[in-house]
C-alpha cells in the first residue's frame, strides 16, 4: 500500500456500521485507506441490481477526479475501503478496492449481465434501450487531460448492498425583502419516503441580510414514510438552534444530509418561496438537488456537461429576469470560479462576457435585472455559465419576475441535448382561456439556423384530430418570445384553430432534427412555457415549466413520485399527467396512489385514467377530493398499460379553491428513481443533466 493514501475523515455524514470481519477493530486493521481528495464519479449512468452475493455496480463518467495511480490494489479478495467512500459528489455508500481486472473493465465474475448506458427509446417495449456488454466485459472508453492527466470516461466500480449517505443541495431560503416593497420567505418540504427514519443534517450558509456570512449545522429527525412541510426554512432551522440574525431579514443556501438511505432517492427537499399581497401570496417553487446532479466537471470523449444555458431571459414594463450560481460542493472542494456570458435573442445576437464569479464552499452570488446589468441594455437575451478553474459541483438558474407584483417564474438550467436520430421535447401544457394564456419561449443556442416542428393537441382545435401541426424556424442565436401562443397560431391562419371564445387545453410535441440537410448539430434547442393569469393589480400571476426531452432522467416510463401536495385553508394542489405520445398512438392508463405526509400511510388508490397519445389531464384539488382530511401529502404515478413515456406533475396554487386568493401556482416537477438506480434486467438506467 501506498505510504501517501491516508484515510478521509468524512466528517459530514455519519459512519454506517460494517460488523464484517466482526469487530470494528479487526475491520479497521483490514480495510485499506481511500486516497485523499479523490471523487471517482462526476456523473452517475446507473446503480445495477445485486448479483447472488449482494453486490452491485456503479457505472458513470469520471469527469477528471481521479489521477493516475492514485487507486491501489487490494491485499485480499473483497478488501474494502475504510468506512463510506464518496463516490459521487455527496454520494457515499461502502466500495470495494478494485481488482486489476476490475480497473481494466473485466466484469465477467460478476454474474448479472452490464448493461452500458445509452439514450435509445425502444418503442416496442415502451422502455430505455440497454445493450449489455458482451462477456461483462467493457472496452475502455477514458483518456487523460493533458493539463493534469486527470482521467475520464465510462467506468464502473463495484460496491456492496449497504446503506446511502446524500447530501442535497437546495440553491436559496429566504426570510427577506425584494423589489417593489416584496418580502419572500421560503416554505421548505422534506420527504422521507424509505422504510427507516433519518437523521437529516442541515448547514446553513448566509448570503443575504444580517446574516451574511453566517453559518452552521443543525440536526432534526425525520420518520420513516413522512412528509413535512415547515412554513418558513429560516425560522425552521433557526428553531433547530442555528443562531441567525434575522432582524433585518437574512437568506442563504441549505444543505440536507442523511445517512442510512436504501436508495439515494428516497430522501426529498423541495422549496416554495413567496411573498405577500393583499390578496394572498405569490412565488415559485424549485428542488433541492443531489450534490451528484448538479454540474460537477463530467466530460466524455464527445462532449462536456458542465456548460449550462439559462434560457428565457427578458427585461422590460412587465418582467425583469435575475440569474444566479452558487457552490454545491463540501468544504474540503475549494473555490469555483464561474464565467457568465449574455447572449442577445434579438439580432445581432450579440454576446457580452461578464467580470468572473469567484465562490466558496456555501458560495452564492445573483445578478440582478441580469440584462441590464455590466452596462448591457437588452430585452431579451439567455446566459451561458461556463467553469472557469475549480473542480466543486455548481448550480445555476433563472428567475423571471413581473415588474409589478414581484412574482416569480423558476427556470431551470438546461444543456444542449442529443436526439436519435431527433431531439423531441414535450411542453406539459399549452393555454389558453378565458383567464389563463400560454407564452412559448424559443432559444436556439446553436451556431446553425433550426427549424422546429410542432403538434399540438387540444379539444378545442376543431379538425377530426384535434392536432394542429406547424413548424417555426429559428435563426442562429435566436429566441423568440411568444406572449400568447394560441393567438401566434390563429394569426398565422393553422387550421382548427378557431376564435377567441374556445378554450384550447393541452400537449405540445417538438422535434428537432439531430442534424440538418447540410449536416449542422441540431443541438442546443431549448422550448419552455409560461401559463399567465392577470393580477388585480395589472401585472401577471405566472408559471413555468421547461419542454421534457425523452430521455430517461426526464421521462417516466414505470412510475414517478410527485411530492409537496397540500390542502388548507390557503393552499390547494392539483396534479396533472401527459401521455407524450413519442411511442406510437396508443393510449395509457395509470394508476395514482396517494400518501398522507404525516404518516406515510396510503390513503387512496385512483384506477382506470386513460390518457390518449399526446394526452393531458388535471386532476384539481386532489387531496380535496381524493383524501379528504389529508392536509400534506405524496403521490405515486404509475403507468399500467401502454408505451408511451409520460409527464407527472403538481401546481401548488393559493387559494383553497378556485377563485380563492390570488390563485398563483409553483409547478413542483416529478420526481423519478428508476432511471438512476434501476434494475439492469429493467432496460432502463441512464442518468444525464
Amino acid at each position: 500500500m501506498k505510504a501517501h493514501l491516508y484515510r478521509t475523515i468524512l466528517a459530514t455524514v455519519m459512519a454506517i456500521p460494517l460488523g464484517v470481519l466482526g469487530s470494528d477493530r479487526l475491520f479497521a486493521q483490514a480495510c485499506a485507506p481511500f486516497p485523499a481528495g479523490v471523487v471517482p464519479f462526476a456523473m452517475l449512468h446507473y446503480i445495477s441490481a445485486p448479483n447472488s452475493a449482494g453486490d452491485r455496480l456503479m457505472a458513470g463518467e469520471m469527469g477528471g477526479r481521479i489521477k493516475e495511480g492514485q487507486i491501489p490494489l487490494p491485499s485480499f479478495p473483497n478488501q474494502r475501503f475504510c468506512g463510506s467512500v464518496q463516490m459521487a459528489p455527496g454520494l457515499f455508500v461502502e466500495a470495494y478496492v478494485p481488482t486489476q481486472r476490475e480497473l481494466g473493465g473485466d466484469f465477467s465474475a460478476f454474474g448479472v449481465p452490464l448493461d452500458p448506458a445509452t439514450r435509445r427509446f425502444n418503442l416496442t417495449t415502451g422502455e430505455f434501450h440497454m445493450d449489455p456488454f458482451p462477456g461483462n466485459l467493457i472496452p475502455i472508453r477514458w483518456g487523460f487531460r493533458e493539463d493534469d492527466l486527470t482521467l475520464f470516461g465510462f467506468r464502473v466500480w463495484r460496491i456492496p448492498s449497504s446503506a446511502f449517505s446524500v447530501t442535497l443541495s437546495v440553491p436559496i431560503v429566504l426570510s427577506l425583502a425584494g423589489t417593489n416593497n416584496s418580502f419572500y420567505t421560503s416554505e421548505l418540504t422534506l420527504v422521507n419516503r424509505g422504510t427507516a427514519d433519518l437523521m437529516l443534517e442541515f448547514t446553513y450558509a448566509g448570503v443575504f441580510g444580517e446574516a451574511w456570512e453566517e453559518s452552521g449545522n443543525v440536526t432534526d429527525h425525520l420518520p420513516a414514510g413522512q412528509q413535512r412541510i415547515l412554513p418558513d426554512a429560516i425560522a425552521y432551522v433557526k428553531s433547530l438552534g442555528l443562531p441567525i440574525s434575522t432582524s433585518g431579514g437574512s437568506g442563504g443556501t441549505l444543505t440536507v444530509r442523511a445517512s442510512g438511505l436504501a436508495s439515494p432517492t428516497d430522501l426529498a427537499a423541495t422549496v416554495r418561496t413567496t411573498t405577500a399581497l393583499a390578496e394572498g401570496r405569490a412565488g415559485l417553487a424549485y428542488s433541492g438537488n443531489g450534490m451528484w446532479k448538479t454540474f460537477t466537471g463530467a466530460t466524455t470523449f464527445y462532449e462536456s456537461f458542465d456548460s449550462p444555458y439559462i434560457c428565457g431571459l427578458r427585461q422590460n414594463a412587465t418582467d425583469r429576469s435575475n440569474v444566479a450560481v452558487m457552490h454545491a460542493g463540501n468544504p474540503e472542494d475549494g473555490v469555483v470560479v464561474l464565467r457568465l456570458t449574455v447572449t442577445s435573442g434579438n439580432p445581432p445576437f450579440e454576446s457580452r462576457t461578464l467580470p468572473d464569479i469567484v465562490l466558496g464552499p456555501g458560495g452564492f452570488h445573483q445578478i440582478n435585472e441580469v440584462l441590464i446589468s455590466n452596462g448591457l441594455s437588452l430585452s431579451n437575451g439567455y446566459v451561458r455559465v461556463e467553469r472557469v478553474s475549480g473542480t466543486a459541483p455548481y448550480y445555476a438558474y433563472g428567475v423571471i419576475n413581473d415588474q409589478v407584483n414581484s412574482d416569480g417564474s423558476f427556470v431551470p438550467p438546461v444543456l444542449p441535448t442529443d436526439g436519435y436520430p431527433e431531439l423531441r421535447l414535450t411542453i406539459p401544457v399549452i393555454v389558453e382561456t378565458e383567464a389563463y394564456t400560454s407564452e412559448l419561449i424559443l432559444t436556439n443556442t446553436s451556431a446553425s439556423q433550426q427549424k422546429v416542428d410542432f403538434s399540438f393537441v387540444a379539444e378545442g382545435i376543431q379538425v377530426q384530430s384535434h392536432r394542429a401541426h406547424f413548424s417555426i424556424e429559428l435563426s442562429a442565436g435566436q429566441q423568440l418570445l411568444l406572449p400568447n401562443f394560441v393567438q401566434y397560431l390563429r394569426d398565422r391562419g393553422i387550421p382548427g384553430i378557431g376564435p377567441r371564445a374556445t378554450n384550447y387545453v393541452g400537449a405540445l410535441i417538438a422535434t428537432v432534427p439531430a442534424k440538418d440537410r447540410d449536416g449542422n448539430d441540431g443541438r442546443g434547442v431549448f422550448i419552455g412555457a409560461r401559463t399567465s393569469t392577470p393580477s388585480k393589480d395589472g401585472g401577471q400571476f405566472g408559471v413555468f415549466y421547461p419542454g421534457f426531452p425523452l430521455e430517461p432522467d426526464r421521462m417516466a416510463t414505470t412510475s414517478a413520485w410527485v411530492y409537496g401536495l397540500q390542502q388548507n385553508s390557503e393552499t390547494r394542489t392539483n396534479l396533472a399527467l401527459v401521455n407524450s405520445g413519442l411511442a406510437g398512438g396508443d393510449p395509457n392508463t395509470f394508476r395514482i396512489e396517494l400518501f398522507d405526509g404525516s404518516s406515510g400511510q396510503k390513503v387512496n388508490t385512483i384506477d382506470g385514467i386513460t390518457l390518449d397519445s399526446q394526452g393531458w389531464v388535471q386532476i384539481g384539488n386532489i387531496l380535496n377530493w381524493y383524501a379528504p382530511g389529508t392536509a400534506s401529502g405524496y403521490a405515486q404515478v404509475t403507468r399500467i398499460t401502454g408505451k408511451n413515456p409520460f409527464i407527472a406533475y403538481a401546481i401548488v396554487n393559493d387559494g383553497a379553491q378556485p377563485g380563492q386568493r390570488t390563485g398563483d401556482g409553483a409547478f413542483v416537477p416529478m420526481q423519478l428513481d428508476v432511471p438512476l438506480f434501476a434494475a439492469v434486467s429493467s432496460g432502463a438506467g441512464y442518468w444525464d443533466y
